[in-house]
């Protein structure tokens, strides 16, 4: 992977020992606060947007103006990689396997989308086609074998007659063949995610109060009963188990409040990010190299992340107005507007059941 440094970063200035590792803190020549950090476990191909591979995902936002993503990466420092053209969707995964997250973007045009994807290392970047402008992009290992697959899902569009179905379209990378599979209706919002624990992605969907899962082990449909209509779903493994907890987002305004069911019953509540303009923008993955997934959210006004990596929220300077985040299937900034009716009664907490 080309790769190019990002000037003006002073030396580290402070290091803490943590039982995640060892962390620093360091102010760049411009005034930008930096986060880089060693991890003291193993790294896992598991761990999203981990470009450096130490166990802990990286800050990573496409600039359009230059088609380039920056990169603020644990371990590695500052650096920039171009791909692509500036109007190309962002998106990421390990496609090679080798437990470092590939830069990919993907171009839209009058027939099939094009994915170009950049491994981490130092191999040449490689194209393939898969779904058409309007899908979702939403890569996973939906087969197993280690190496996530180029995936979309395609909505319903609207007006269908309700017989219509989404589909999902995932182009295999152990036989580079591509399954089909309707599993949807209209207005669901994809949320795939290892629910079951077998090491595959399971496709699912929210649809108002409920999380539909087409489990990958024995083709099992289940539904599980969790938030309530208007609420944005959510993918994350909060307790670090393996399998994909079910989380929803809401607007209360001014603050998103999460909520995340752990187990069978166990649901937590917290407030974490704005829900009032300027927008943030979402985003999941493993901050602080602990083995599970926490929330984080992109102000792209200001350049900053907050990261809900504990009680109170870390906050890092990275990037600037008008960069985004790679969504992980719905917008980062979906279910942040203002209601439709302000007068409505707030929604009945989940139900943890």
């Amino acid at each position: 992977m080309q790769r190019s440094k990002v000037a003006g970063v002073a030396a580290l200035a402070l290091g803490v020992a943590a039982a995640t590792g060892l962390a620093w803190w360091a102010t760049s020549t411009a005034g930008e606060q930096q986060v880089a950090a060693r991890p003291a476990t193993q790294p896992s191909a598991a761990t999203p947007a981990d470009v450096d591979g130490d166990g802990r995902s990286d800050l990573i936002v496409r600039r359009a103006d230059d088609a380039s993503f920056w990169v603020q990466a644990s371990t590695d420092g500052p650096f920039t990689v171009a791909i692509g053209a500036p109007e190309d969707r962002p998106t990421m995964g390990d496609f090679d396997g080798d437990g470092r997250t590939d830069l990919a973007v993907i171009h839209d045009g009058a027939g099939p989308s094009t994915w170009t994807i950049q491994p981490s290392g130092d191999g040449a970047s490689w194209t393939a086609d898969l779904g058409q402008a309007g899908d979702v992009a939403l890569p996973g290992d939906y087969d197993g074998d280690g190496r996530d697959d180029l995936a979309v899902f395609r909505p319903v569009p609207w007006g269908a007659p309700d017989t219509a179905r989404a589909v999902w379209l995932i182009r295999r990378s152990s036989d580079d063949t591509v399954q089909s599979v309707e599993f949807g209706i209209g207005g669901d919002l994809p949320v795939p995610g290892d629910y079951d624990g077998d090491g595959r992605a399971d496709l699912a969907v929210q649809r108002d109060d409920t999380r539909w899962i087409l489990r990958s082990g024995d083709a099992a449909t289940i539904a599980e009963q969790f938030g309530t209509a208007g609420d944005v779903p959510a993918a994350l493994d909060r307790d670090g188990d393996g399998r994909t907890d079910l989380a929803v987002v809401r607007s209360t305004d001014p603050t998103q409040t999460w909520y995340v069911r752990r187990g069978a019953t166990d649901v937590a509540t917290f407030g974490f990010g704005r829900s009032t303009p300027p927008y943030q923008q979402r985003v999941i993955g493993d901050y602080d190299g602990d083995g599970t997934t926490e929330p984080a959210v992109f102000d792209a006004d200001g350049g900053v992340w907050w990261l809900y990596t504990g009680t109170e929220p870390t906050v890092v300077s990275w990037g600037r107005a008008g960069d985004v985040v790679a969504p992980f299937g719905v917008d980062p900034t979906l279910g942040l507007g203002p209601a439709e009716d302000p007068t409505a009664e707030p929604p009945a907490e989940p139900d943890g059941g």
